[in-house]
């Protein structure tokens, strides 16, 4: 029998616990088939890397709640990390479906090793597990089921946000249209998933509401600002994944950027520069002489800091949490710039 009893990555239930839930409807020969179809898939994906921001969301939410990190609480905000993990994980494999990507993180996608039947089904699990998770973290029942009912709600706003992804042919968008496109997409995908990362934390420290000086709004801002570095390090990257989302015509926050950036004739030769790619030279003598990455870069760190000042502005807060947050918003900048 293939499946371990120990696996790695607690989003992965061991064998006692398929068992539990499967009951006797699966044999030995069934369990080893249900590793290699959708255990093992998951599990390399799992161990594939990131820069696991998300993590410090949880713990920064869970700070600014009144908790007080010692080893057992790292161990329980650990487990918290899961669920976000999961939920991102999932949205992931998905995404690379949707967008029929070839690579993920320097290695083929999961639809690509397996299929995209196996990787659909491993993209969908990987939201129930992750949820399923929640009855793991020791909270109260009413704290429990109000999680539950907010991470539904997030599952739901990032489906809206998705629609708006694989469904706007950005080029057949106004001009004047396309930046809030792009930002409602960014702010119903990666906001929403912040701000769940973030409320997770805070529920933890058992003290809800949240001080009003945070609250959801900061991971749901910290989100967008997030996803903008990451589109400006997706169009600056080398290789088969190097502008994906103008490559496919998907809002990003370049696309943002170039329709406010210039008069409509220039913006026309921008869409026109997008449709010669996958070949770049069009697009980077375009955003060179408009200066696009520079704009982009500023106008991501402008956002991201603009958080920290307006918190700055309503309330004074701790010095340790907010040596916390500059630390976090510079290791972003320095992970995509």
């Amino acid at each position: 029998m293939t499946l371990s009893l120990t696996p790695k990555n607690s989003l992965i239930p061991t064998l006692e616990e398929i068992s539990s839930l499967c009951g006797d409807s699966l044999t030995p020969l069934s369990i080893d088939l249900l590793h290699r179809s959708l255990i093992q898939p998951v599990d390399e994906f799992l161990t594939s890397g990131g820069k696991k921001l998300r993590v410090e969301i949880i713990e920064l939410g869970f700070l600014s709640a009144g908790g007080q990190v010692d080893e057992a609480q790292r161990k329980k905000l650990s487990k918290c990390s899961q669920v976000i993990e999961g939920l991102h994980a999932g949205s992931m494999i998905i995404d690379d479906i949707q967008d029929e990507s070839r690579t993920r993180r320097g290695q083929p996608t999961l639809h690509e090793r397996y299929g995209v039947a196996v990787a659909l089904n491993a993209g969908n699990w990987l939201y129930f597990q992750a949820l399923h998770q929640i009855k793991d973290l020791g909270l109260k029942p009413t704290q429990e089921t109000l999680l539950k009912h907010f991470a539904n709600e997030i599952i739901l706003k990032a489906h809206f946000g998705q629609a708006l992804d694989v469904g706007t042919p950005m080029s057949s968008i106004p001009q004047g249209g396309v930046r809030p496109t792009c930002m409602a997409a960014m702010e119903l995908k990666t906001g929403a998933l912040m701000a769940l990362a973030f409320d997770l934390g805070a529920f933890m420290a058992d003290q809800r509401p949240l001080p009003s000086w945070l609250g959801i709004s900061f991971g749901k801002r910290f989100g967008i600002a997030l996803q903008m570095f990451d589109d400006i390090g997706n169009f600056l990257l080398q290789g088969p994944k190097s502008k994906e989302d103008l490559r496919n015509n998907r809002p990003s926050f370049i696309w943002a950027v170039a329709s406010s950036l210039v008069q409509e004739s220039d913006y026309q030769q921008f869409i026109q520069a997008t449709q010669e790619l996958p070949k770049p030279e069009a697009v980077d003598t375009w955003a060179k002489k408009h200066k696009l990455i520079e704009h982009a870069q500023n106008q991501a760190s402008h956002y991201l800091w603009n958080i920290l000042e307006e918190m700055r502005g309503s309330i004074q807060f701790p010095p340790h949490l907010e040596n916390r947050i500059q630390t976090l918003f510079k290791k972003l900048e320095s992970s995509y710039v």
